[in-house]
């Protein structure tokens, strides 16, 4: 909800976590978000760099900052383009092994370097991890962000079940969650 006039932060961004007690290097792998849940255009950003075992890793996305809100905490990378931005109410985010640009997913979805797939709020489609999207987030107020449950922990792939939303709160590769 970044273009909000009380919104928390100027941009809009996606937030990685590792889970796991091994650093991961995300050379070679992508972010990309769909606007709206039934888009098949994508906005993508290639990764690199390395998640550090409960880290998280923060991406600024995907349209130019607005004059609502502070900054940021140092993302740990950027979209260049300034063409697309997350929508509130709907959308659809993946997380690749691969930089190729994304195609159509299918239902349900057969991309053999997905790694996680999330689609959040009001959107049709039954593309998705599970019997039901992820909660919407909200450009209300200060806005309400989606997060996985458990601080990036859960991942039992049903949306529905692993999110929730909350106040903004992007976490960078500066925090360590134990």
């Amino acid at each position: 909800g970044s273009a909000s006039a009380t919104a928390s932060f100027n941009q809009d961004y996606v937030e990685l976590f590792n889970r796991t007690a091994n650093p991961i290097d995300l050379t070679g792998w992508s972010v990309t978000v769909s606007a709206s849940g039934t888009s098949t255009t994508y906005a993508q950003i290639n990764l690199s760099g390395t998640i550090q075992p409960y880290s998280y890793y923060l991406i600024q996305c995907f349209a130019t900052p607005t004059t609502n809100g502070i900054d940021l905490p140092t993302p740990d990378a950027t979209y260049a383009t300034t063409t697309s931005s997350l929508a509130s109410t709907a959308g659809k985010v993946t997380l690749r092994n691969i930089t190729t640009a994304i195609g159509a997913l299918g239902c349900p979805p057969t991309d053999a370097n997905l790694i996680d797939l999330v689609t959040y709020g009001t959107t049709t489609t039954t593309c998705r991890e599970g019997s039901a999207n992820a909660p919407a987030g909200s450009a209300t107020g200060s806005g309400l962000a989606v997060f996985r449950r458990a601080g990036g922990c859960i991942d039992t792939d049903d949306n529905g079940a692993d999110f929730s939303t909350g106040i903004p709160s992007p976490r960078n590769s500066a925090v360590i969650r134990r």
